[in-house]
């Protein structure tokens, strides 16, 4: 496995559980590009990427009665079909572009376990206000680092 895509799935894996009352599953997906060239990568990406974006992460809380929380994420992730297929210099870039994007998107799942510890933590109490303000920080965020381009997910 490619070293900053490695470091980035350990981060998932340390930073993934919601607090232990909240039910949670955490899921990544990718879709696959196969483009050799920058430019053909980024056209694909744009072709083939989860709501006009080269990569999406959506979450979603649920709460009963009694408010037990259950939270969903899934993160929607481009992956070069042939990696070792690419010049020495994109693959490089590539790897650093898809560590970065992958961190981005974890920022967004992450708003979704913060909205559902605080849901859990509130006994469920204005449930609906604590997703309309998360899911607010998941726009700012977005509109902070121009889709994650300000830091580092941009494909050169």
């Amino acid at each position: 496995m490619r070293p900053a895509l490695a470091a980035s799935l350990a981060l998932l894996a340390l930073t993934g559980p919601a607090a232990a009352e909240v039910a949670s599953a955490h899921i990544v997906e990718h879709y696959s590009v196969t483009a050799l060239d920058s430019q053909g990568l980024r056209d694909e990406m744009d072709a083939k990427g989860p709501n006009d974006y080269w990569a999406h992460t959506t979450w979603y809380i649920e709460w009963s009665a009694r408010c037990e929380v259950s939270l969903r994420t899934r993160i929607v992730m481009p992956r070069h079909a042939a990696p070792d297929s690419l010049p020495p210099a994109l693959r490089a870039e590539w790897e650093r572009f898809e560590a970065a994007l992958l961190a981005h998107e974890i920022e967004h799942r992450d708003f979704g376990i913060a909205a559902a510890e605080e849901i859990e933590s509130s006994h469920c109490r204005n449930a609906g206000g604590v997703i309309d303000r998360w899911s607010a920080r998941d726009v700012e965020l977005d509109s902070r680092t121009d889709h994650g381009r300000n830091t580092g997910a941009y494909l050169d």
